[in-house]
């Protein structure tokens, strides 16, 4: 009885050092039935930063799957090139909005000049603080600024049953914040990325390699994606990651020779952020981020007056452009004044229709850019159309005005497509001039692309206080 009791008591001394020893050890209370005498799974996943994710780690350790925790999990998989009516589909089916920081024009020598280009980008903190950074999506602040911020962790856990049981968790996890810039005159995009909030269970998970790298896929054309040789992927200890946790990497395209299929030269790629986790001892593996897509353009009419041209451009289209014009910008606010009227009440409008519906606005239906340089019959017949209308409710011409519509004679909804629904307004001829021309700029700065040759582009107009 002795003898049984000091054999129990150094094995319970066993066991308790065996779990001060180890970090992350778990005594287990039996064996599982049917398993081997040493039992081990690896996971690695991405999940958002909306997630719990104390408790995914905790669900992979105890040998969930990341199926049955709907994670993602593995490489990414890309398919083979699509058509432009393909891509295009599915941009049509783009939801979100975003909001665009323009300067009002400038009256100079008797014109207005519009503002010159300027980026809105996305600074790490300010991916991290809005809500959409940490969703699966990202967040697209406007047309050349993207970011996603997300979890990834990599678990490994291993059981031996023999001489006592035990188990053992080798995990990393680290928070990645991608950045994306896109750029007005180049059909290149570039991307920063940030490794953070890095934690270990195991003093050897310090040691383990840590491979991260920005890929990506071509969509339409062969020479969509492109990888800048000076931006290679990044590999370092997780311990070095911890010291200096950032990459950057650029990416290209090479335009497609122009076609009347395709006169823009677009091209489409997907990027995601590839991670490799390979310690020493253990299995390696791989684990993707969710994909998005960049455009790339070589529209020749990309021209703001009086010398600013931006003959390529790359990106981020997934978001609803929304052309904004402000009742307190005093250059042009009576032209903003029109286009809220037409509307919100079309039926006030002249020229005077029954039943009278006039496209636009956010949630209805949307415009679409047409380009003289494509359509140039097309686009006069909105201006004939719109003047003989003029001609016709509005005989009266008061000294220093000029006659303003809505949808624009740059857009397909314009008055000679309308039937009716259309608006036509005097309005002093400074604001008609500077509202055009705030419009050519936007439509120069937002990479707005034929609508008719490309029926996923479309836009709205939203008119602010």
């Amino acid at each position: 009885m002795y003898r049984k009791r000091i054999w129990e008591r150094m094995l319970v001394i066993a066991l308790l050092i065996a779990f001060l020893v180890t970090p992350s050890a778990e005594v287990e209370a039996k064996k599982p039935v049917g398993a081997d005498d040493k039992e081990t799974h690896t996971w690695f996943v991405y999940h958002p930063l909306d997630s719990d994710e104390e408790k995914i780690k905790q669900d992979l350790e105890r040998g969930k799957s990341p199926e049955e925790l709907g994670l993602l999990n593995g490489k990414a998989k890309s398919k083979s090139l699509r058509t432009l009516e393909e891509i295009q589909a599915g941009e049509a089916k783009k939801k979100t909005t975003y909001n665009v920081k323009m300067d009002p024009p400038v009256k100079t020598a008797d014109t207005w000049t519009p503002p010159r280009f300027r980026y809105d980008y996305i600074a790490k903190q300010e991916c991290l603080d809005n809500p959409a950074g940490g969703t699966l999506e990202g967040w697209i602040k406007n047309r050349y600024a993207f970011c996603r911020a997300g979890n990834f962790t990599y678990v490994h856990r291993e059981c031996r049953w023999l001489p006592f049981p035990r188990c053992t968790n080798y995990n990393v996890q680290y928070r990645l914040t991608l950045i994306g810039f896109g750029k007005n005159g180049q059909r290149e995009v570039e991307f920063d990325y940030y490794v953070d909030n890095i934690q270990v269970t195991h003093p050897r998970m310090n040691g383990a390699k840590l491979k991260i790298d920005v890929n990506c896929a071509s969509l339409v054309n062969p020479g969509d994606c492109r990888e800048d040789p000076s931006t290679p992927a990044v590999e370092k200890t997780v311990a070095q990651w911890k010291n200096h946790g950032f990459g950057t990497k650029k990416l290209y395209s090479i335009p497609p020779d122009r076609t009347d299929y395709n006169p823009d030269r677009l091209g489409y790629l997907e990027f995601w952020v590839r991670s490799v986790v390979s310690p020493s001892g253990l299995p390696t593996r791989t684990e993707d981020s969710p994909k998005e897509s960049v455009r790339f353009d070589s529209a020749p009419y990309m021209f703001v007056f009086p010398d600013q041209r931006f003959p390529h451009g790359a990106i981020f289209s997934k978001a609803k452009p929304v052309l904004q014009y402000s009742l307190s910008e005093p250059a042009m606010n009576e032209a903003a004044q029109h286009y809220k009227d037409a509307m919100e009440r079309p039926g006030s409008t002249v020229p005077p229709k029954a039943n009278k519906q006039i496209p636009g606005a956010e949630g209805d239906q949307a415009l679409h850019r047409l380009t003289p340089r494509y359509h140039p019959t097309e686009y006069r017949q909105n201006r004939t159309k719109t003047r003989s209308a003029c001609e016709k409710w509005l005989p009266d011409k008061p000294e220093n005005t000029e006659c303003d519509e809505f949808p624009f004679a740059s857009t397909w909804e314009g008055a000679a497509f309308a039937d009716g629904n259309f608006s036509i307004r005097r309005i002093s001829a400074e604001d008609n001039n500077a509202a055009g021309r705030w419009l050519a700029a936007w439509y120069a700065y937002d990479r707005i692309i034929d609508g008719k040759t490309y029926p996923g582009e479309f836009f709205h107009v939203r008119v602010n206080q």
